[in-house]
This record gives C-alpha cells, sequence and structure tokens, in this order.
C-alpha cells in the first residue's frame, strides 16, 4: 500500500519534470514548436493519465475488499491459528485428551465453521486459498483416523487380563481416599478414567485432580501397559497417527502466518497474537537448525 503511493507520488513527480518544461518551451516559441512536441506531451500525458487511473482503480478495489479480508483474518484465520498452536502443544506430549467417545484436545479444525455466518466467511478462504482448505481437510480426516486408532488402542489395554483387576487392587488399597469415595470403587466409568489416563500417556495431574495423589502413586505401574506386547501394533498406529497430524498443523499453521503477512503488507491488516506467532516461529527455526 505505501509503495504504491511512493509510485503515484513519483508519476506526479514525472509530470513535473516532462510537462512543465514543455509547456514553458511551448510558451516561448509557441509558432515554431507547437507542431513538433504536441505529440510528445500528449503521449506522455496519456501514459502518466493511464498508470494514475491503474493505480487509483486498484486501491480503490483494495479498500473495497478490505472489510471481507478483516472478517476473513478475524473469523477464520486468527481462530485457526489459536487452535492450532493450542493443539500442537498437545500432539507434542502425546496427551490427546482421549475420553471413550473421542478426543477432546485435538479435534477437526472445521467443526466452528459448520454453521451461521463463520460458514460463509470459511467459504470465501476455501476459494482464495484452496490449498490451504485442502490441508485442512486432509487434517480432519487424519483426526478421524486418530480417533479410531485410539479407540483400539484403549480397547486392546482394557481386554488385558489384569487391567481390571490391577486397577480394583490399587482402588481398594488406596487409603487417602477423599470426599469423592465413589471415585474410587470399581465400576466401568471409573475403569474407563484410569484407562484414558494410560491412553493419554498422563504423567502428571492437576493439582484440583481428584485422582492426583492416587495417581502419583501408581502412575509408572499403570503407564506400563502401554509397553505390554500386545498392545505395541496399536501403539505404534497410534504414534504414527500423532506424527502425521504435528506435521500436518505445523504445514497449516505456517501457510497461515503466510497469508497474515500478505494481509499485513497489502491491506494493514494484523491480528493482536501476530507478533508472538512470528517469535515462535523464529524460536522453532533456530532450534531446527
Amino acid at each position: 500500500m505505501n509503495g504504491e503511493k511512493r509510485i503515484i507520488g513519483f508519476v506526479c513527480f514525472l509530470i513535473a519534470i516532462l510537462a512543465i518544461p514543455s509547456a514553458i518551451v511551448l510558451i516561448y516559441n509557441l509558432e515554431y514548436y507547437a507542431n513538433a512536441l504536441s505529440p510528445v506531451v500528449i503521449a506522455i500525458a496519456t501514459v502518466i493519465y493511464a498508470t494514475l487511473t491503474y493505480l487509483l482503480l486498484r486501491e480503490q478495489r483494495r479498500e473495497k475488499k478490505k472489510p471481507r479480508i478483516q472478517e476473513i483474518t478475524e473469523l477464520v484465520i486468527h481462530p485457526l491459528v489459536k487452535r492450532l498452536e493450542s493443539q500442537k502443544k498437545y500432539l507434542e506430549k502425546g496427551d490427546f485428551g482421549w475420553e471413550d467417545g473421542g478426543c477432546v484436545n485435538i479435534t477437526k479444525l472445521t467443526y466452528t465453521f459448520s454453521w451461521g455466518m463463520k460458514e460463509l466467511i470459511y467459504d470465501d478462504f476455501k476459494r482464495a486459498y484452496p490449498k490451504v482448505a485442502k490441508k485442512i481437510e486432509e487434517h480432519d480426516k487424519e483426526v478421524e483416523k486418530l480417533d479410531e486408532s485410539l479407540k483400539e488402542f484403549g480397547d486392546e489395554i482394557k481386554s488385558l487380563p489384569d487391567f481390571r483387576n490391577k486397577v480394583s487392587e490399587r482402588f481398594e488399597g488406596y487409603s487417602e481416599k477423599p470426599d469423592y469415595a465413589s471415585l474410587f470403587e470399581p465400576t466401568d466409568k471409573n475403569f474407563g478414567h484410569i484407562l484414558g489416563l494410560i491412553v493419554n500417556n498422563k504423567q502428571e495431574l492437576s493439582k484440583r485432580d481428584t485422582y492426583r495423589k492416587f495417581w502419583d502413586l501408581y502412575e509408572k505401574e499403570f503407564l506400563s501397559f502401554r509397553e505390554r506386547k500386545e498392545v505395541k501394533e496399536c501403539k505404534a498406529e497410534v504414534e504414527e497417527r500423532r506424527k502425521n497430524l504435528l506435521e500436518l498443523e505445523n504445514n497449516i499453521l505456517k501457510d497461515l502466518m503466510g497469508i497474515l503477512k500478505i494481509f499485513r503488507k497489502e491491506y494493514g491488516i494484523t491480528y493482536r497474537g501476530m507478533k508472538e506467532a512470528e517469535e515462535r516461529e523464529i524460536e522453532e527455526n533456530l532450534r531446527l537448525t
């Protein structure tokens, strides 16, 4: 945008250099030079007029598109960047937030754009950036595959002959049961919660989690179920899905940051997390070198 303003200024400067001296010459030597110089002046003026008209029309089109670009930035790209940055952290740790019904921490990127105004704006984004949209669709298919692999992994651990017995034994022997003693009864729901911690490879729980002290005592014992030969293939498949998704998310995030840089240069549009995201990108690149 600033570059085009400089071009317009330069064109005006050319007018001053080329047109004004010619006008002075014509004034003092009108009769002699009129016929010779007037075609040149007309040609120069035509080129200058055409250039200015093009630049002004382009500026008008850009200003007309700017509100829609702003909407794409705020309603599509910004939420995607935030979601990807969050999911990447979970994928790097292998903490999927898996429960019997699916993943909580790793979700489809298009879910939030499936209704209302956001759906319309996302359609605009897809038309403008079909290659990025295709990667996002590929990502969401991988999320479905990850859900399936995690469910299979969980089912294999749950079917181990000693899984329920071991959890029941530890529940019964745990002496520091809080007020919520029912959480330590040998029920399918409670078994499922411990299974989720194992599948998600939880190394530690938050201080507010009722199972925190219990998990601190038996974490290594329960996580060892992940290493059993009976679940080896399922675990390897989950790991492959995790790596695929992490690579996809890095690529999509890189594409989105590139689009934001163009928006900033062409339309002067930024969002509050742009600087921080760029700094993180630089730090990640430095770690890779």
